[in-house]
């Protein structure tokens, strides 16, 4: 029987880590710019992919941003088969996943890229499912 709680403190019990990073340290006008989400997961636990199957919910990621720049679509790492306890398959992530997107900032901002990523997803072992959500931030400055 799967559990399922609703409490950020127990999706940290799934989930080691996770941030928001860049490639580079600064960013130029109109060149692209690489960010990424990693999650580290504990042993045991796994997230879903964004077309999870059956059952499982995808995982979600929305840039919100204040900052003014193009984006292209959120890259998803190949997921992995998972058997439920069902005996129905799903796709996601263990261990790790990283995902990525494409930003070009635009012309002429000259300012600080100030980056939020709001984050959703449910992190499930062999005996209890746990949603998790967090908003990460992160801050690039102009490079000349």
């Amino acid at each position: 029987m799967l559990l399922f709680a609703n409490c950020n403190l127990l999706a940290e019990v799934a989930v080691q880590d996770l941030q928001l990073g860049a490639k580079q340290d600064s960013y130029l006008e109109d060149r692209a710019l690489d960010i990424t989400v990693d999650f580290k997961l504990n042993p045991g636990w796994h997230i879903y992919s964004k077309e999870p199957g059956k059952f499982g919910l995808p995982t979600e990621l929305k840039l919100t941003s204040t900052s003014k720049f193009s984006a292209k679509e959120w890259v998803y790492p190949t997921p992995q088969k998972f058997q439920e306890l069902t005996n129905d398959f799903t796709w996601g992530y263990a261990n790790q996943a990283h995902f990525s997107l494409e930003l070009i900032p635009q012309y002429n901002f000259k300012k600080n890229l100030n980056l939020q990523v709001a984050v959703k997803w449910l992190a499930c072992n062999q005996e209890l499912c746990v949603p998790g959500e967090q908003l990460l931030k992160l801050s690039l400055p102009y490079q000349e």
